[in-house]
C-alpha cells in the first residue's frame, strides 16, 4: 500500500534534512538539481558527493537525511508498506540500493508521481492496481543496476519452498499459523524450512511471520475502522494487549499513534515566491517518533 506520495521540489542547500528514521520502504527519486543522502553514521557529504538523477530504495527504520546545493532539486517520493519479496531481499542485504536513471527514466518516474496523484488523494476501485504497478516498474528500474545471476536449480527451488511457506502465512495469518504447517505446506520438514529461511533471508520463520502479520496489522489499521480487538484477531494475536505490544516493538509506535496519522497525506506542490515546492514529509512522524524512541 502506498503510504505517502510527494513530488516537487526541496532546497537541501539552503534546508538540510536532518538524519531521521524511516518507518516505511522509501522510493526516493532525485530527477532535478544536485543532492545526496546524509547518514546517520557518516559524515555530512560535502559538495563533490553530490549526485543528479538517482533513484534510492530504503528499507524500513533507515536512518539517512538529505544535503543539496544552493539550486532547489526536484524529487519524487514514494513511501510503501511493503515491496516485492526479491526486492526486500537485496535491499536489506545492501542496506539500501541506488540506481542511476537515465534521462527517460526520470522523466518516466515524474509521469509516475503525477499519474498516481489522484489514486493517492481520491481513490476508486482500480486504484491499488494502479499504486501496485507503479511499484513493481520503479522495483525493476532499481533492480537493473543489482547484481543478479540466474538462479541454479536447487536455489530456485529453496526460493519456491519459502515463497509458498510465506504464501501460507498470508493465507492463514488469522488462524494463528504455525510454523510446522507452514513447512507441510511447502512439502519440507520444519527443520528443513527454517534452514532454508537462514540460508536464503538471513532471518527465521517466526520473524518472516511477525513481518506478515505487521502488514497485514498497517493495511488494516490504514483501510479500515476495525477496533484493535478485530485487527489483533485477524492478524492471528490472542488479544489487543497482545497485538499492540508486538506492533510498538515492530514499529517502534503504538498502532493508535499510526492510525492518528503517522505520516500526512500527499501534498500538494504549494508556490513559494514563485516557484513550486512542497513540505518535508516527515516533520509530523518524527515528532511522534521521537515520543516513543524511535528516532536514532
Amino acid at each position: 500500500m502506498l503510504r505517502y506520495l510527494g513530488y516537487g521540489y526541496r532546497h537541501f542547500g539552503q534546508k538540510p534534512m536532518q538524519p531521521q528514521t524511516r518507518v516505511n520502504w522509501e522510493f526516493y527519486a532525485l530527477v532535478g538539481g544536485r543532492c545526496a543522502p546524509w547518514f546517520g553514521d557518516r559524515p555530512k557529504p560535502e559538495k563533490g558527493d553530490l549526485e543528479t538523477n538517482i533513484i534510492w530504495v530504503f528499507p524500513p527504520e533507515h536512518v539517512h537525511g538529505w544535503v543539496g546545493e544552493r539550486k532547489r532539486c526536484r524529487v519524487a517520493v514514494l513511501h510503501y508498506g511493503s515491496v516485492p519479496p526479491v526486492l526486500a531481499e537485496i535491499v536489506r542485504r545492501h542496506g539500501f540500493l541506488r540506481h542511476k536513471l537515465s534521462p527517460a527514466q526520470a522523466r518516466r518516474v515524474e509521469a509516475i508521481a503525477r499519474e498516481l496523484q489522484p489514486h493517492f488523494e481520491d481513490p476508486v476501485q482500480a486504484s491499488p492496481l494502479y499504486v501496485q504497478k507503479a511499484q513493481l516498474e520503479l522495483s525493476l528500474m532499481v533492480l537493473e543496476g543489482a547484481a543478479m545471476g540466474r538462479l541454479p536449480t536447487l536455489a530456485g527451488l529453496a526460493h519456491g519452498k519459502i515463497e509458498h511457506a510465506v504464501h501460507y502465512f498470508q493465507e492463514h495469518l488469522a488462524e494463528g499459523p504455525s510454523i510446522a504447517k507452514a513447512a507441510r505446506a511447502a512439502g519440507v520438514s520444519t527443520s528443513h524450512l527454517r534452514r532454508l529461511f537462514m540460508e536464503a533471508r538471513g532471518e527465521s520463520p517466526r520473524l518472516a511471520l511477525r513481518r506478515v502479520a505487521m502488514e497485514r496489522a498497517i493495511d488494516l489499521l490504514s483501510e479500515t475502522d476495525y477496533t484493535l480487538d478485530i485487527i489483533a484477531e485477524l492478524c492471528g494475536f490472542a488479544g489487543a494487549s497482545e497485538f499492540s505490544r508486538a506492533f510498538k516493538k515492530h514499529h517502534k509506535v503504538p498502532p493508535a499513534v499510526w492510525r492518528a496519522g503517522i505520516l500526512p497525506p500527499y501534498q500538494r506542490p504549494v508556490r513559494i515566491h514563485g516557484r513550486l515546492q512542497f513540505l518535508q514529509e516527515n516533520d509530523r512522524a518524527l515528532k511522534k517518533l521521537q515520543r516513543y524512541g524511535a528516532h536514532k
